[in-house]
């Protein structure tokens, strides 16, 4: 049930409601026990773009210094979300006349775009190719002048997007992000499977640092083909001596001869191939 009181001015929405919440919707629309890790990076994005700022005349010298010493010092607490924490406590810190000036020119849009931007980098610790939407405005652009260039060299990113709808609404780094990191995983599942077989005692490519029994080809890092067949018994009783065809490597690879296939002429047109895609 919905609460009789009106939402607190605190609040960054539901100012003009005449009766209260209800709980579960307050509860639905809080975002702070997620984006809490967005804290360090929330914090830089917001003295780049106080600095930014006080650089367009926007907000004095001695503001930004206030703002700026006072985002490094701050602790959140518990809030709608991280970036109204952050807010908040910075008011409580220098003041809200001062710490207000801070979103001047700013969206919540370009902020969260540009916080999530940084935490995903920092957590790859080496990402090529971001570009920052900070300066874009909540669709259309910053009205300030604001120094992009500076925003985004300070924070780390190697450009601009230059097209202010498109970049506070882009969220294809994420998305990128888990399908490049699904697709890694994927291969070295099966990188992990073809070690796993390879050093088994029937492949025995891998050596195995354990001591073996002589004449047993486990961890030998013998090629089955040249095993004798008495090594073969040793692997397993049901191996017969015709076995020893099965194991015959370059005529098993000649006899794919299909396109694209193992065969050497299979795989030297698919190096033809490859080289005029690549132009």
């Amino acid at each position: 049930m919905a609460s009789q009181d009106k939402p607190s001015g605190q609040m960054l929405w539901g100012g003009r409601f005449a009766g209260g919440l209800d709980p579960l919707m307050v509860q639905s629309n809080e975002s702070i026990y997620l984006d809490k890790v967005l804290y360090k990076q929330d914090i830089l994005g917001s003295i780049a773009f106080a600095r930014a700022n006080a650089k367009s005349g926007i907000i004095s010298q001695d503001e930004f210094s206030n703002i700026e010493s006072g985002l490094r010092a701050i602790v959140p607490g518990v809030d709608e979300d991280i970036h109204t924490a952050n807010e908040r406590r910075l008011g409580e810190v220098i003041g809200k006349d001062v710490a207000g000036k801070l979103h001047t020119g700013r969206s919540r849009n370009e902020q969260v775009a540009t916080d999530m931007c940084m935490w995903l980098r920092d957590e790859m610790r080496k990402l090529e190719g971001y570009l920052s939407p900070l300066g874009c405005g909540a669709l259309a652009g910053n009205p300030f002048g604001i120094d992009r260039d500076m925003m985004a060299k300070e924070l780390g990113f190697e450009g601009l997007l230059w097209n202010s709808m498109g970049g506070v609404g882009d969220r294809d780094f994420v998305a990128e992000f888990l399908q490049w990191g699904s697709m890694l995983m994927q291969h070295i599942s099966r990188w992990a499977e073809d070690l796993i077989i390879y050093s088994t005692a029937e492949f025995g490519f891998l050596a195995d640092a354990a001591e073996e029994e002589p004449g047993q080809p486990g961890g030998t890092g013998t090629p089955m083909n040249e095993l004798s067949y008495k090594q073969l018994k040793g692997i397993g009783s049901r191996f017969e001596k015709d076995i020893a065809e099965s194991f015959d490597y370059e005529k098993s690879v000649e006899m794919r001869a299909a396109r694209g296939g193992t065969s050497k002429s299979s795989v030297l047109e698919q190096i033809e191939v490859l080289k005029a895609m690549l132009g």
